[in-house]
């Protein structure tokens, strides 16, 4: 009898190690998703910032130049304005 209960508990101690194995792995395997996921989150997040910070230093820059030329009394014509334009996306 001592025989067949110690093969019984090597058994059972043998299927609940698999089991705590088997959630660890469930576990980590989540971990690594949410921390992915967090990740390109993140990213995206500051990516989006330093593309908006762009544009807006652009616009500023695009509108002290051309309020300078304003302020300096110069009259508008097509051509000046689509010149400027072109040098500022070249």
């Amino acid at each position: 009898m001592g025989k067949k209960v110690f093969v019984l508990i090597i058994v059972l101690m043998s299927i609940a190690l698999i089991g705590i194995i088997s959630v660890q792995v469930f576990w980590i395997k989540n971990t690594i998703q949410i921390t992915e996921a967090q990740f390109t989150s993140n990213v995206r997040f500051a990516l989006a910032k330093v593309s908006e910070d762009i544009k807006q230093r652009e616009f500023e820059d695009f509108y002290l130049k051309l309020s300078k030329i304003y302020r300096e009394g110069e009259k508008f014509k097509a051509s000046d304005i689509r010149k400027f334009i072109y040098e500022k996306i070249d």
